[in-house]
């Protein structure tokens, strides 16, 4: 089993290799997923290309649910 490794690289902007171009967009999930990763979520590349596509395109179920919530 290889060891897992949250793998950030500010200068490239990339979180797991996922280059995010946008800094601003960058600098809030590079948040989220320190966060998450700190609570034990080990996010592969697929799962940061989704944050990512969910930060420029969310899906209506999913803000209708947060703002259930909120």
């Amino acid at each position: 089993m290889q060891d897992y490794k949250l793998e950030i690289d500010v200068e490239k902007q990339t979180i797991q290799g996922i280059t995010i171009p946008n800094l601003k967009m960058f600098q809030q999930i590079c948040f989220v997923v320190k966060n998450n990763h700190l609570e034990g979520w080990k996010p592969k590349a697929k799962d940061v290309k989704r944050v990512v596509e969910q930060a420029n395109k969310p899906e209506q179920s999913i803000i209708d649910e947060i703002n259930e919530a909120f």
